[in-house]
């Protein structure tokens, strides 16, 4: 059975055997875990973003923080920042932009299956600009052949994003994983254009999981 994850203007496709196990998280999950449905979370009755366990894991507000659920993080990812579980429920990845929107000191993501090296995750934190990206390969071509805002693969909020919109995360509302590139990318949009780095970082996503 093919189960499809929409993934802002795109979807993931991946297989697996059935309905007979649960479904551990909404983030690209694992083939093994994905019933093929619409749950999402470690329960089926988990509907909440786990806010206190997303705060836990930014006890010391790292610069640069890597989202990902298990058995789908990336040594080359892990390494370039502060790894957070946010497979708790579907609105973990928001939750977690949420809270460090929030905080207001600039901050890098990378994602779990990104492969940024050291210079170019430094050359984001050094730009002067308020919201840079890295291009990267995706399965149709590059991000920024897909949409302006390139994705939220690997991707610098600065200080001046804080000041013109202190509550631009908050006000998107609880965002599914599976929207939250489409969402942000679109409010960022209308505030500065994204500054898009280059060469592209090395993207490691199977996208048949």
């Amino acid at each position: 059975m093919t189960h499809a994850h929409r993934h802002g203007d795109h979807e993931h496709h991946h297989d697996h055997a059935g309905s007979a196990t649960a479904h551990s998280h909404g983030w690209h999950s694992p083939p093994a875990t994905c019933t093929g449905d619409s749950v999402f979370g470690k329960e089926e009755e988990t509907r909440e973003p786990s806010t206190d366990a997303i705060r836990y894991q930014l006890a010391d507000w790292p610069t640069v923080i890597v989202p990902y659920v298990p058995e789908m993080l990336h040594w080359q990812a892990a390494m370039r920042g502060h790894p957070v579980d946010v497979s708790g429920s579907e609105w973990d990845y928001w939750e977690l932009l949420r809270q460090r929107w929030d905080h207001g000191t600039p901050f890098v993501v990378v994602e779990q299956d990104m492969a940024p090296t050291k210079v170019q995750v430094d050359d984001l934190i050094c730009c002067w600009r308020p919201w840079c990206v890295y291009d990267y390969h995706v399965r149709e071509g590059l991000g920024s052949e897909i949409a302006p805002w390139v994705g939220m693969g690997v991707v610098k909020f600065g200080a001046r994003l804080f000041v013109a919109a202190p509550k631009l995360v908050e006000n998107l509302g609880p965002t599914t994983w599976s929207r939250l590139d489409e969402e942000m990318g679109r409010a960022l949009l209308r505030l500065f254009p994204p500054h898009i780095h280059e060469p592209p970082v090395e993207h490691l996503h199977d996208y048949h999981r």
